[in-house]
C-alpha cells in the first residue's frame, strides 16, 4: 500500500481507477476516513467510475446512512462479480 500510495503521489498522471484501489483498500483495512478521501479523489478524476461508487456504498452502508450507500450503488451499476444482476 505504501508503494502504491508513493507512486500516485508522484505521478500527475495517476488513474482514477489507482485512486479507487487505494481507497478500497482503506476500507478494507478499516480506515473510513482515508478510504473516503481517496475514492472521493476518484470521483474527481472520474465522476462514473463504478468501482468507487460500489466502495462508497458499501462505506456509507457500513456507517448507516442508507441514502448515500443507495446513490452510489445506482451510480455504480450492476457488480460484475454477480453475473450483471
Amino acid at each position: 500500500l505504501n508503494k502504491m500510495l508513493k507512486d500516485v503521489a508522484d505521478t500527475r498522471d495517476a488513474r482514477p481507477s489507482q485512486y479507487a484501489e487505494i481507497g478500497t483498500l482503506f476500507l478494507a483495512a478499516g480506515h473510513s476516513a482515508r478510504a473516503e478521501y481517496w475514492l472521493y479523489q476518484a470521483l474527481n478524476k472520474d465522476p462514473n467510475l463504478p468501482a468507487a461508487h460500489r466502495a462508497l456504498a458499501e462505506l456509507h452502508a457500513k456507517g448507516g446512512n442508507a441514502e448515500r450507500a443507495a446513490e452510489h450503488r445506482l451510480r455504480a451499476g450492476p457488480d460484475p462479480s454477480e453475473g450483471g444482476r
